[in-house]
């Protein structure tokens, strides 16, 4: 079975905090945290007994329909009414924490966890879950949030493992506080083991998205505890101070899309394998593994999934297919970040020449290629030409998608650093500050493409003298690295000397906290000096169709 569950979203009432529950005051809960739970053998019984009624209730529905009202007169958990009632067998010392935001179909929350006993061979009757809405007292606030907030870390450590369940697979459950706050305290103090679980329906709906390309590293680098959300503000501000005073919140993040970039590449991988013998679905996936390998810095892992959907390609669509070309452009690219440069522009140079023989006008493509051979060429030292490349490719991308588009800003942003290169600071501020606005608007604050722009600007900006501006964007770049990345990926541990240089040593940062990886400093960085056409006043080639023919003849400075 896949992992992960969560919430589809709701109206106000299923964004209810986890605790006290849907309808209290974070003034009241015990600070003692019970870790006593139900069978999972109850929760069949308690579907069976209510099935009528809980079609279409959310998990906040049910608290407030049926378990308040039962334990209204006591003001007790549901835990606490079974043992009063005399049905001690359906409860016990939780062994599983259950983690699932409220606005999450009841339903689906409970068959996802009768699948995954079943998926284990695990007795139901054996199984005992920590499952909120039993366990904790529905009719009682959190009287010393700090106080409580420590308990129940230590009650989810006695626990010792925990399910998170995510519906749908994008889940609602990495927008809410109370969540990332379980999340925290499953690894504060001590990671205990947990899984993310997806219930049958979503889990194929995952394969779906991954076999046809989802942006699965777009979708990570936005998340942020910062921005997720409780019911109340209060329990939102608390959650928020106790994680800022402990692991902190770029720390947290850290964890969080480490965990979910896992998740997805092991869901990848494992669609994989199902696949092995349809080579027309595993086409994309094998692309979508691949930016997944390449984003974590598993070059040699990337290498061989394009390579296996280059050769199923050629197999099924024959060498002159405009998907051929795609790939080939796409594998230059690994084979460049692997030092294999000639090799790569070889490819490039080949995926060019199938475009230019199609019949089939995609500037998009065309645009890539012309991109991806300026990249090649900047990396052997080749200036000039990369820059006519990449002027190319920028004529045929603002065309084809318009001055917004990321791909534009991204061409900028080589421009750029082509510029740099040269010593031309000014006109590669321009460019690189053309380029960071598009891409902080379309991708968010904390995308890696961000950092490295920033980067980039924090170099122009020290050889300008700028040093202040210059080491905060290099601290700006370093926490998004931090998040996206983590502290052992090669571009979170190569900007540390360009802190180094003016930081206090060692530096562990992040040092940007607010908002975390977002740009304290207001764009543009320095003033644009050079105004456009794009800081040439003679681009390199004709910014006028037709584009069938390349503006650098081959072998394009080779």
């Amino acid at each position: 079975m896949a992992r992960i569950s969560g919430a589809g979203a709701g109206d106000e009432s299923e964004e209810i905090a986890h605790y006290p529950g849907p309808c209290h005051d974070a003034d009241s809960i015990p600070n003692e945290v019970d870790i006593r739970g139900v069978t999972v053998s109850f929760l069949r019984t308690f579907v069976e007994e209510n099935r009528l009624c809980l079609t279409d209730m959310s998990t906040a529905d049910v608290c407030s329909t049926i378990i308040k009202p039962r334990t209204a007169s006591n003001r007790i958990s549901y835990v606490e009414l079974l043992q009063r009632t005399g049905k001690t067998a359906c409860t016990g010392e939780a062994k599983w924490f259950v983690s699932h935001a409220w606005a999450c179909k009841f339903l689906s929350v409970v068959e996802t966890i009768f699948q995954k006993c079943k998926d284990e061979g695990l007795d139901d009757s054996a199984c005992i879950i920590w499952f909120d809405i039993f366990s904790v007292d529905q009719h009682s606030g959190i009287q010393h949030f700090d106080h409580w907030a420590i308990s129940f870390q230590e009650a989810i450590r006695r626990i010792g493992k925990a399910w998170i369940i995510f519906i749908p697979y994008f889940a609602v459950w990495l927008e809410r506080a109370w969540c990332l706050f379980e999340l925290y305290a499953m690894v504060e103090g001590g990671i205990i083991p947990f899984e993310i679980l997806l219930p049958p329906a979503e889990q194929d709906a995952f394969a779906q998205y991954l076999i046809n390309g989802g942006k699965v590293e777009d979708a990570i680098s936005k998340i942020d505890i910062r921005e997720a959300r409780a019911y109340k503000q209060s329990d939102q501000d608390n959650i928020n101070r106790i994680v800022a005073a402990s692991v902190g919140h770029g720390k947290l993040n850290e964890l969080v899309t480490t965990e979910m970039r896992k998740w997805f590449l092991s869901s990848a991988e494992s669609e994989l394998q199902k696949m092995l013998n349809d080579e027309k679905l595993t086409s994309e996936l094998h692309l979508n593994t691949a930016k997944m390998y390449i984003t974590i810095g598993r070059l040699s892992d990337a290498d061989t999934e394009l390579e296996k959907r280059h050769q199923k390609q050629l197999a099924l669509l024959g060498a002159e297919s405009l998907k051929v070309a795609e790939t080939k452009c796409e594998l230059a690219t690994v084979k460049c970040r692997l030092g294999q440069l000639q090799v790569a522009l070889s490819m490039l140079k080949e995926a060019r020449l199938i475009y230019e023989k199609s019949a089939v006008e995609n500037l998009e493509l065309l645009g890539n290629i012309t991109n991806r051979i300026g990249l090649v060429l900047y990396d052997q030292g080749k200036y000039d030409d990369a820059m006519q490349s990449y002027m190319e490719s920028l004529a045929i991308k603002t065309q084809w998608f318009g001055p917004h588009h990321v791909g534009v800003a991204s061409t900028h942003v080589n421009i750029g650093n082509v510029y740099q290169a040269q010593g031309e600071y000014e006109r590669a501020l321009f460019h690189l500050n053309t380029g960071l606005p598009v891409l902080i608007s379309q991708l968010g604050n904390a995308h890696v493409s961000v950092a490295d722009t920033k980067q980039s600007i924090g170099i122009v900006l020290a050889n300008l003298g700028n040093s202040s501006k210059s080491l905060q964007l290099y601290q700006e770049a370093h926490s998004i690295y931090m998040q996206a990345l983590g502290r052992e990926h090669p571009k979170t541990k190569g900007i540390a000397p360009f802190i180094h240089n003016w930081g206090p040593a060692p530096y562990v940062g992040p040092a940007v906290t607010l908002p975390y990886g977002g740009p304290a400093l207001t764009p543009p960085y320095g003033r644009p000096a050079v105004a456009p056409p794009y800081g040439l006043g003679r681009p390199a080639v004709a910014l006028a169709p037709p584009y069938g023919r390349p503006a650098v003849a081959p072998p394009y400075g080779g």
